[in-house]
């Protein structure tokens, strides 16, 4: 019912080529997903990544109630599903966040040859539980040298990891 419920409420919105449809730097209130066309996501001015359908954006600004990480411009004449904060709450609840969180790390397991036999929605609910969220700047060490942890697994929502070890 839910699922149904967001479908209905979601906008269909449509960007002529080199449109700016989220800027760097503003206020996050919704979220983005491609239905028809490309759109090209850019830090400082280059670009960094195309994304195309089925392929969404905005999520972390609205997640984690920062501002926009990247300018995203169509490439083409783009229509794109928008959902927005006061919709993911009203149809999901307060806690739409976890939800949507669920959501993704589903999505990149079963992209990953690791995970892609073991995903179920008990499954991701259970290592969901025992995340912790964390946020690192920019150069910030995430694990240091020599401690290395068998028993970690690091999700990367949004941004790299670099590995720096030297044998």
């Amino acid at each position: 019912m839910q699922l149904h419920n967001l479908a209905l409420s979601m906008l269909i919105c449509e960007f002529k080529e080199g449109h700016t449809i989220i800027q760097e730097n503003d206020k996050g209130d919704s979220l983005y997903i491609v239905i028809e066309g490309s759109v090209s996501c850019l830090k400082n001015g280059k670009e960094i990544r195309r994304l195309y359908t089925k392929d969404y954006f905005g999520e972390t600004a609205l997640l984690f109630e920062i501002k926009r990480s990247n300018t995203i411009s169509a490439n083409c004449y783009t229509t794109c599903y928008q959902i927005s904060k006061q919709v993911l709450k009203e149809i999901l609840g307060a806690n739409f966040k976890d939800t949507l969180i669920v959501a993704i790390c589903k999505e990149a397991f079963s992209k990953t040859t690791l995970f892609k036999n073991l995903i179920g929605d008990d499954y991701i609910f259970r290592i969901y539980s025992v995340f912790k969220l964390c946020f690192y700047n920019n150069n910030e060490i995430v694990m240091p040298r020599n401690h290395f942890e068998a028993r970690k697994l690091i999700v990367v929502v949004q941004g790299n990891l670099l590995n720096v070890s030297k044998n």
